[in-house]
């Protein structure tokens, strides 16, 4: 590639980065910075500021259930008079404050009830208690160094301020008027509760709680949630709104727009806020002084909240699909007050200048070398390695980086750069012997060298014989090596040159190389009438030079290394397949699958060499087998015979024919279901071979009279076991 077509294709990606940084949906980089919170922002210190009392189906069903109880405070939802006794009972337990997670909009009855609550809030030494207001508020950018008013009563708002909320943008202009009607509270609790808040849920549009807006406005001025009223009032401050930050007391709190901020959650609900059932406080209540353990309560915020159905709204946070929803104001109550904290978003510019950034730097990178490792390893390694440098932020900063951008930025500027790479590449003769030279016969090199003529590897149905080998016991193998790793490498490297050089003496086509595992292909792309046999030959060949390495290992103390080998003869496709950026010349089909569970089918026969029936028939006269059971495969009904490779026509000794011979009898001895003629003749085999691996297996099944054919399992696990 010419040194301007770089700097194009560079400059290409960078845009290609940014552009997709800025269209993508916002709901999947919502859920992958969701995905992104749940792996680094788990496992947040539990809270030692606010303390939960739940109104659960314990509290229900525990307060239907007394006669006392039910006569005193009523049915769901209860006569208000229980909350001021509540709020009296939780300051003798040391507790701060009681916050409401509801609203106490209407009058119940006759009022009595809203009579007796604002009563006890106005008890001397009463706890402060604050109580939500519902509204449908749209959020309100406030103007800058504008203090935070916080209504503490009712008191002059009239009707039509009530009814109207201003929505204004980054601007101040106005764009609508929404609807707002709240049903006041009572007279008497206008004046009574400490201080009112908003209670938004204001879920994203996925139905997702993340954040929360700290005021709305209407024209009697800005409202804050429910959390900052509490805190405003707690630390007897008043919150000051300046662009981009809130100040409460001694803490600030990054925005970003309309007085927005993301909650960091920190993990489940119940993992991060010590709670109990309403019901254990209402029992409580006569005792004097009270039962309950106070450090559950002393020095806490305590917020009422419903679990039960019926009592409470269900919300989505990044850690759960279904939560109550006062888990918003207790992480928000929390963070302004407790342990607690704040997620800081990266503004949008950074994130657009940072996936142009590194698409430009993927695509230099990509476009310097046309190897397949590097285009694909530089996007895969930056998008990996963006994925977790905002973890470690997330987690040490709390700063979240929108990952998605950043992630398919690179690898979308990779994938560019990988077909600007493709369509650049010189077909020359020297980048075809090093590409197809490594694994294919020179015969067909040199043809596609001279001839230019790539279409031999398009792809076609070919009959083949599939040759799959592995080393026995390579984990063990790897084991003992493990502090050795150069030694390791120098005799895998020895032993693949070794099986190699067979294969390609026999006209192989070595198709990959998977660890220690050897695939290869007899037929293809260079047919071959006898491929079938020449595949055995090689089979036995692989054994013959083991068994002279192993004694050259030997002489160095190293280990044995000993192979098992699968072959199969079938009809299957092969070609050449892949991406664009990569492509491996191999064979897909049942036939290819077959001779990998044929390989890994030796262990339970205590053979070397195994092979499908189609192979055994077309290698009469070129090598001797003898066939040791009838097997089925995996996921099918079909059962089919096995063979095992004893060696070259006419080179068996007689011990190994008649092995062969009392085999042969003993199996179908065993097909006739007569276990003990089958279980003498085999004795008789190992008496000849002793360690005879298929006599052995063949008997240990005559004896358990297993009359079911063998299951070949599927081994292939990647095609590496």
């Amino acid at each position: 590639m010419t040194r301007n077509g770089r700097l194009l294709t560079v400059l290409g990606s960078a845009l290609l980065a940014t552009l997709t940084a800025a269209l993508l949906p916002r709901e999947l980089e919502w859920r992958v910075e969701d995905q992104l919170v749940r792996t680094f922002r788990s496992g947040a210190l539990r809270s030692t500021t606010v303390t939960i009392v739940a109104i659960d189906d314990r509290t229900l069903e525990g307060v239907a259930a007394n006669e006392a109880h039910r006569l005193e405070f009523g049915d769901w939802p209860y006569d208000r008079t229980l909350w001021g006794r509540v709020v009296l009972h939780l300051g003798k337990l040391g507790a701060r404050a009681v916050v409401l997670d509801g609203t106490l909009e209407g009058r119940r009855d006759d009022g009595a009830g809203d009579e007796n609550l604002a009563e006890a809030l106005r008890t001397p030494g009463a706890l402060p208690f604050f109580a939500g207001l519902s509204t449908t508020a749209i959020a309100l950018l406030l103007p800058a160094d504008a203090p935070l008013r916080t209504p503490l009563t009712l008191d002059g708002v009239t009707p039509r301020a009530l009814d109207r909320l201003d929505r204004h943008d980054a601007q101040g202009a106005t764009t609508s008027r929404i609807p707002l009607r709240p049903q006041p509270p009572s007279a008497a609790l206008a004046t009574a509760v400490t201080r009112w808040g908003l209670l938004d849920a204001e879920a994203d549009d996925d139905g997702v709680l993340r954040r929360t807006t700290f005021a709305r406005g209407d024209e009697n001025g800005p409202w804050p949630t429910l959390a900052l009223a509490v805190a405003s009032h707690l630390t007897k401050t008043t919150p000051r709104l300046t662009p981009g930050a809130l100040t409460v007391g001694d803490r600030t709190v990054p925005l970003g727009g309309a007085a927005t901020a993301r909650l960091d959650y920190g993990g489940r609900l119940l993992e991060r806020f010590d709670t109990l059932s309403l019901f254990h406080v209402i029992d409580d209540l006569g005792n004097t002084p009270p039962t309950l353990p106070r450090e559950r309560f002393e020095g806490r915020v305590i917020v009422l909240a419903g679990f039960a159905l019926g009592t409470a709204d269900v919300r989505a946070t990044p850690f759960e699909r279904s939560t109550p929803g006062v888990v918003k104001h207790a992480t928000e109550l929390d963070a302004l007050l407790g342990t607690g904290s704040f997620l800081r978003a990266t503004p949008t510019w950074f994130t657009l200048l940072f996936a142009a950034v590194l698409g430009g730097l993927t695509s230099f990178l990509v476009t310097r070398s046309r190897r397949a490792i590097i285009e694909l390893g530089v996007p895969t390694g930056f998008a990996l390695a963006v994925f977790f440098v905002a973890g470690a932020l997330l987690k040490t900063t709390a700063l979240l980086l929108s990952p998605l951008a950043l992630v398919v930025g690179p690898l979308l500027a990779g994938a560019l750069s990988a077909v600007a790479n493709r369509v650049s590449v010189s077909k020359d003769k020297d980048l075809l012997r090093d590409t197809f030279g490594r694994y294919m016969e020179r015969q067909l090199v040199d043809q596609l060298v001279d001839g230019k003529d790539l279409r031999a590897l398009d792809a076609k149905v070919e009959d083949i014989t599939v040759f799959f080998s592995d080393i026995k016991g390579f984990s063990a193998f790897s084991e003992a090596l493990r502090d050795k790793p150069e030694v390791l490498k120098r005799v895998l490297n020895v032993y693949l040159t070794r099986v190699t050089k067979v294969l390609f003496d026999e006209g192989a086509c070595i198709d990959k190389y998977i660890g220690d595992a050897v695939v290869a292909l007899f037929g293809a792309p260079v047919p071959m009438k006898d491929h079938a046999g020449r595949a055995c030959l090689a089979a036995l060949r692989v054994q013959e030079a083991l068994r002279e390495l192993n004694a050259e290992f030997a002489k160095e103390g190293l280990p044995d290394v000993s192979t098992r080998i699968g072959l199969n003869t079938d009809a299957l496709l092969v070609g050449n397949f892949g991406s664009e950026q990569l492509t491996d010349y191999t064979a897909i089909g049942d036939g290819m699958n077959l001779a990998a569970r044929l390989e890994a089918a030796n262990k339970a026969f205590g053979t070397s060499i195994l092979v499908g029936p189609e192979t055994a028939r077309r290698v009469h006269g070129v090598v001797e087998v003898r066939e040791l059971d009838s097997v089925r495969v995996a996921g099918k009904q079909e059962i089919i015979p096995v063979f095992e490779v004893m060696g070259r026509a006419g080179h068996l000794t007689p011990t190994q024919l008649r092995l062969r011979d009392l085999y042969a009898q003993a199996l179908e001895a065993w097909r006739q279901r007569k276990p003990a003629e089958a279980t003498r003749l085999l004795d008789a085999a190992l008496q000849l071979v002793p360690d005879d691996g298929p006599s052995l297996a063949l008997r240990v099944r005559s004896e358990s009279a297993q009359w079911e054919p063998v299951s070949l399992i599927d081994p292939i696990r990647n095609l590496k076991k």
